[in-house]
């Protein structure tokens, strides 16, 4: 987690990756976290949430020191594809666990959750002509919180997109076409959609994303705890 020295905000991360690195000389070594790669907002913004230029940034940090790598840059190959698994699997399992989890209800029970370094997700509801209501579960990778105004936003992702049939296009045994998008909210009843391009679309230094709807939706938070709490603050 961090708090900004300028903004006096509390971000948190989940990380991905460590990297830890020792001194030949000396038998100390440093470990570096990584973080996920989110779409940088404009954070407790009244709207446009999302900045821009386009870019993706990820943290790797120690704690003496950091790098934040910024991306605009995308590859001119590449290309998605999709079909029945048994056309290119032997086997595709599904390893899912469930646990139990309470639904934040205001910025109070979210703060608490937050201090507690609970684990957060957010499960999203909204429905599209011609595919029905549509549910969406993804964990939060990042969020801020600032107390005295009791604000919060959340920048993660990716999270799966279903795309809506062009068109009479039918549905074929229920085969959709999806996309990958990077989600910002900062209320329960609106978010910002950032779609991800294939990046054989793209040309020399365009980023490969491109803004998508600022939808009306349905949007619960939820935690789950996870053994022994350890406080991010000190006054409590």
């Amino acid at each position: 987690s961090w708090l900004t020295k300028r903004e006096k905000s509390y971000g948190r991360f989940l990380i991905e990756a460590a990297c830890t690195i020792g001194d030949p000389a000396s038998d100390e070594c440093e470990t570096y976290y990584l973080a996920p790669a989110v779409i940088a907002g404009n954070v407790y913004a009244p709207k446009d949430l999302v900045k821009y230029p386009l870019y993706w940034f990820q943290i790797a940090a120690s704690p003496q020191g950091h790098i934040i790598f910024r991306n605009f840059v995308c590859s001119k190959e590449g290309g998605s594809s999709c079909g029945i698994n048994t056309e290119l699997f032997d086997q595709m399992n599904f390893n899912i666990s469930k646990s139990v989890a309470r639904e934040i209800h205001n910025f109070d029970e979210l703060d608490m959750n937050f201090d507690r370094c609970d684990s957060l997700s957010a499960r999203l509801n909204y429905a599209l002509p011609r595919l029905g209501p549509i549910e969406i579960e993804f964990p939060v990778k990042h969020i801020n919180i600032r107390r005295q105004a009791k604000a919060f936003q959340v920048e993660t992702g990716p999270i799966l997109i279903p795309l809506p049939p062009e068109g009479n296009q039918s549905i074929p045994g229920k085969t959709l076409l999806f996309t990958t998008a990077f989600i910002h909210f900062n209320e329960f009843s609106r978010a910002e959609l950032t779609l991800v391009e294939e990046a054989r679309k793209c040309e020399g230094q365009e980023a490969s994303l491109k803004f998508g709807e600022k939808m009306n939706v349905r949007i619960v938070m939820l935690a789950s705890s996870q053994g022994n709490h350890k406080k991010l603050r000190k006054d409590q």
